[in-house]
């Protein structure tokens, strides 16, 4: 996670300063367990999300994305093949 729930400590607002308003001051130790585990579960949704993103952009584009044309050019160029990987033109 990063810094932004204890933001909330110095004026940023949001789940940390709620936590910490509502929880830590008043001494709501249910209200603060709640909303930490409310901030991961956003958190993680978001890294899901991203990694989701990624995933489907990398294959729409190819497994190995545009490295795995560059791998096969350069096992290409190694092999004396003059085409060297020219995966465009079916080389």
């Amino acid at each position: 996670m990063s810094y932004g729930p204890q933001a909330g400590l110095f004026g940023g607002g949001g789940l940390g300063d709620f936590a910490i308003t509502y929880g830590s001051q008043r001494y709501n130790w249910p209200i603060v367990y709640i909303t930490v585990a409310t901030i991961v579960v956003i958190v993680q949704a978001g890294q899901f999300l991203g990694n989701w993103l990624a995933r489907s952009s990398r294959t729409a584009i190819g497994e190995g994305g545009w490295k795995e044309d560059a791998v096969v050019g350069a096992e290409a160029a190694v092999d004396g093949d003059d085409d060297a990987g020219d995966v465009r033109r079916g080389g």
